[in-house]
């Protein structure tokens, strides 16, 4: 499987900041444990979540969750006192509300790779509007203005893309940045984070959205029953 990852450079900036937390966090633990095998074994963890985290891997989650678990184990057996302890503990808390602020659609999108029937997917068709023509694509997830859609047109970070959707009846134009690029298998298309624009349009998205979402359930509970 290829990953072909593209980000703005504020993202860049706060995936640094994530990094700088982690490498400050197994500095602290290998230096008060006096370099013991079970703190630098955190360490490497550690330094694995940030890696994950900067390829957009979804093993990032699993990692964080083992690296914060064998991080809270290690202090109670450290050589600190407890001004440092609190130091230590408030370190790991931004690092892991940082870890949080990236679950979005933006770097993780919710998808539902294993439901092979269309009918049941929570997906929502749209039109890519681009200088050379309009393209069929599919919003994936959507989420806090956040959005993740897949197409197999190549777009540019940062560049400013068009969609139009057909709701209730109706074209809705909704315009937002990108923010972010993933391909996760060579000729299977492009997975794009987008920041919508705030607007009256978004508004309208976000309730069919929700209404969809509800609708897809109840039929996907009406099947299961049958």
């Amino acid at each position: 499987m290829s990953v072909i990852v593209a980000k703005t450079k504020e993202l860049n900036q706060k995936l640094a900041l994530f990094g700088y937390l982690a490498l400050l966090l197994c500095s602290f633990l290998a230096i008060k444990s006096f370099f013991s095998i079970f703190s630098l074994s955190v360490c490497v963890l550690g330094l694995w979540c940030w890696r994950s985290l900067n390829r957009f891997s979804y093993a990032f989650w699993s990692m964080t969750f083992l690296y914060s678990t064998f991080y809270v184990g290690c202090l109670r057996d450290i050589n600190a006192d407890s001004m440092q302890i609190s130091l230590m503990i408030c370190i790991l808390l931004i690092f892991l509300w940082l870890g949080i602020s990236f679950y979005n659609p933006i770097f993780y999108p919710i998808v539902n790779w294993f439901e092979y029937d269309f009918r049941y997917r929570h997906d929502l068709p749209f039109f890519l509007c681009l200088d050379h023509g309009c393209y069929e694509s599919r919003l994936l997830d959507f989420r806090s203005r956040a959005g993740s859609f897949h197409s197999f047109e190549e777009l540019e970070i940062s560049e400013t893309v068009k969609m139009v959707y057909k709701l209730n009846g109706e074209r809705v134009l909704i315009m937002g940045k990108l923010l972010s690029i993933r391909q996760n298998t060579l000729g299977r298309g492009f997975y794009y984070g987008v920041q919508f624009d705030n607007s009256s349009e978004l508004k309208t998205l976000d309730s069919y959205w929700r209404a969809q979402k509800t609708h897809i359930k109840k039929l996907k509970k009406i099947k299961n029953e049958k």
